[in-house]
């Protein structure tokens, strides 16, 4: 069953689906973004299923407990399985507070669904949490699985791939190697699990431990056969580090070029594990956006971030992709720990020096459970562990320091490549009323669609 809180595939669910099917289950799934809450309560009355699983980003948990509690309404009977990333961190809390949830799957997923599935003892089961006689078990965690071309591809076959949109960072009517990328419906596609990095503000270490990858040969027998089978031809890479192998990835375009297939795709990656060889390769295999977690234009921020990166080779590497004819989408976030008007300055001007073809820009920096950020902001006193249970607010901000208003300004000034002068700064926020009437309306009008105002509001519970 999946849930989640954006228009692409769950990858993670789909491969469960495969791994319990290549094991004689034939589970069915369903996408809650897709079908709404009455279309969920209705797959679940006409399916009658024994297990229902979930999966839960801390943005989505509140929907993950709703769906548990339909099932539960339906037929308490039904065991409720929960897993990813929010529950993997937040295992205890959850079963503490929501009794309509049976057991938490830490991690890993594939083995340990299974097992349950198959009926096994829930005490001789590794990478679970449950309940037994009013007391959280917590079993030692799973191994994790060595070789990923185990993993039988997703089961792409009960997803509708073209229900989903093309993505955003295409151009209207934009054709590359004679495809639509503005116009054709794109697979979200996965090379690896883990990152390299150990940034002070990502969880994905949580669930992955360590990076792995699946061979380039198998990645593209899943490519081949997305795009012969259900005639895709556009492909995004979701990867947190794609291009951290270099080897993998030019065996990758290899065989994008001996099979002779005519794709297009996007990528994310760090902004130092690229070089000039690699880049023109990718750009030729169909790659023709690439987005870099660039994160912040001041050394001193991405000190602090623990980004281990240097600013520099990250400069020269956005360089080379337009060298080589790849489109560069700067992903930034503002509001950090030690941010200044001058840190601000310094990612304006690292982006009028790069000017990227796309610049995203967070509205300030997402606080998730686990990090060290996390940690960071309870001891400030800006946040504790009841805020995922007592609110309904999707996430929390980091605001220690500047109020949402000021985090408006510096996503402006990013986004617009202005730098905030420091005297007329000082000066408004001295003023607050002159600061209301002139900046402030300006910084609303940018920000869109009353929708979009509301979720960011929603952003900042503190404030």
């Amino acid at each position: 069953m999946g849930q989640g809180v954006s228009s692409t595939p769950t990858n993670g669910m789909l491969y469960l689906a495969a791994y319990l099917r290549k094991y004689g289950f034939d589970p069915p799934f369903a996408d809650g973004w897709l079908i709404g809450w009455d279309g969920v309560e209705q797959r679940i009355i006409d399916y009658k299923p024994d297990i229902i699983g979930l999966t839960s980003i801390t943005g989505g948990r509140h929907k993950a407990v709703k769906v548990a509690e339909i099932a539960k309404r339906i037929d308490p009977k039904i065991l409720v399985v929960l897993g990813g990333v929010h529950p993997t961190i937040m295992w205890k809390q959850m079963l503490e507070h929501y009794p309509v949830i049976d057991i938490i799957v830490r991690g890993e997923g594939e083995i340990t669904l299974l097992e349950i599935a198959q009926g096994k003892a829930l005490s001789e089961i590794d990478g679970i949490c449950y309940r037994h006689n009013d007391r959280v078990i917590r079993n030692k965690d799973r191994e994790l699985i060595a070789d990923l071309d185990d993993i039988p591809f997703p089961a792409w076959d009960l997803h509708d791939l073209r229900a989903f949109s093309a993505p955003n960072n295409a151009r209207p009517g934009e054709i590359i190697k004679g495809i639509d990328a503005s116009r054709e419906p794109v697979a979200p596609m996965i090379f690896s699990r883990g990152c390299p990095g150990r940034c002070n503000f990502c969880s994905t270490w949580w669930i992955w431990k360590c990076y792995r990858r699946r061979t380039a040969k198998n990645l593209v027998d899943e490519v081949e056969l997305l795009h012969n089978k259900y005639n895709i031809k556009s492909f995004k890479f979701v990867d947190d580090c794609f291009t951290d192998d270099k080897e993998a990835i030019m065996e990758f375009c290899d065989e994008v070029e001996r099979r002779k297939l005519n794709i297009i795709f996007t990528t994310l990656t760090r902004g130092d594990r690229v070089d000039e060889e690699m880049l023109e390769r990718l750009q030729r295999a169909g790659n023709y956006l690439i987005s870099f977690g660039v994160e912040s234009g001041s050394q001193k921020i991405l000190d602090i971030m623990r980004k281990e990166i240097d600013l520099k080779k990250v400069e020269e590497n956005i360089m080379i992709c337009k060298k080589v004819g790849l489109r560069v989408n700067e992903l930034l976030i503002v509001g950090n720990i030690g941010e200044t008007i001058d840190t601000v300055n310094d990612t304006v001007e690292f982006v009028k020096r790069t000017q990227p073809d796309v610049t995203s820009v967070s509205n300030g920096m997402m606080i998730f459970p686990g990090t060290q950020l996390y940690q960071h902001s309870k001891r400030v006193g800006l946040i504790d562990e009841d805020f995922w249970v007592k609110t309904e607010h999707v996430y929390a901000m980091y605001t220690h320091g500047y109020p949402k208003w000021m985090l408006d300004v510096f996503t402006h000034a990013v986004i617009n490549h202005r730098r905030l002068p420091r005297s007329k700064f000082m000066v408004a926020m001295r003023n607050h009323r002159y600061f209301t009437r002139s900046i402030k309306d300006r910084i609303r009008r940018s920000l869109g669609t009353e929708k979009h105002k509301k979720r960011i509001k929603g952003y900042y519970p503190n404030l």
